[in-house]
């Protein structure tokens, strides 16, 4: 009975690693939705990866020029392989998973455009943050 109950112990522990990935995830698509949700309109830039190489000034103001909406909050995480040629692209951060949701820019008129589905995302301290250009790019 005792050799049973370690060997059923063991089994919760090493069980218990992939639920507490489950949960960082599930943390970051709540962080998603707030960022991008609800109708509220938000800065795009909030969420990248800090280590990331800063984009150039160029993109960084069109970026920081748009506000960007959830159109629908469907978050999905697919494999970095699946969704990536890793011989054709070059990672400045390592990535662990895929995010992928519906996200639209509102331009000065109030219309939407240029729907934006899916980044790669990598750790970060206890989380996750969004990978963007420069943080990968053709080899």
């Amino acid at each position: 009975m005792n050799t049973l109950g370690l060997l059923l112990s063991a089994v919760i522990i090493c069980a218990s690693f992939p639920v507490q990935a489950d949960d960082k995830l599930d943390a970051f698509a709540q962080d998603i939705i707030h960022v991008f949700g609800s109708g509220d309109t938000k800065q795009y830039m909030g969420i990248l990866h800090p280590d990331c190489p800063k984009p150039n000034p160029d993109r960084l103001a069109w970026q920081m020029s748009k506000t960007w909406i959830a159109d629908k909050v469907d978050i999905r995480f697919k494999d970095v392989a699946e969704s990536y040629d890793r011989t054709k692209l070059d990672f400045a951060v390592e990535p662990e998973s895929v995010i992928e949701f519906q996200v639209w820019t509102i331009d000065s008129d109030g219309e939407k455009s240029e729907l934006v589905t899916s980044y790669p995302i990598a750790a970060h301290e206890t989380g996750f943050k969004i990978l963007d250009y420069p943080c990968f790019k053709p080899k």
